[in-house]
């Protein structure tokens, strides 16, 4: 809806995914698509970029994409953000499970 909305093309956008709770965002648009390997997602997003500056890159991560919180985090977002490469993270909710088997949802975490 929202890409509809700013009129992109669908042959125009890709959608990179890593891993966790964000892996599967490629298969659910009907767009261009890479659900790419752990901790890979801007490397490979600033890649594509790169090649075709002309795409409208989307990179959707998750609780499993390392290179979002970790080691090179401000330099790859810093790179993703000076080739307009979107990188927006999902938060996952976290579930709390007692010994009876009682699951508390708990926001996101």
């Amino acid at each position: 809806m929202a890409l509809a909305e700013l009129n992109l093309e669908p042959h125009n956008v890709v959608v990179v995914s890593g891993v966790g709770n964000a892996a599967k965002t490629p298969h659910f648009v009907k767009v261009n698509g890479v659900h790419t390997l752990h901790g890979r997602l801007l490397p490979f997003a600033m890649g594509i970029k790169v090649a075709n500056p002309n795409l409208e890159v989307i990179g959707v991560g998750g609780d499993g994409d390392d290179a979002l919180h970790a080691g090179l985090d401000g330099r790859l977002q810093d790179v993703a953000r000076a080739l307009d490469v979107d990188a927006p993270e999902i938060p996952r909710p976290s579930r709390w499970v007692d010994q009876a088997g009682n699951v508390e949802e708990r926001g996101p975490g």
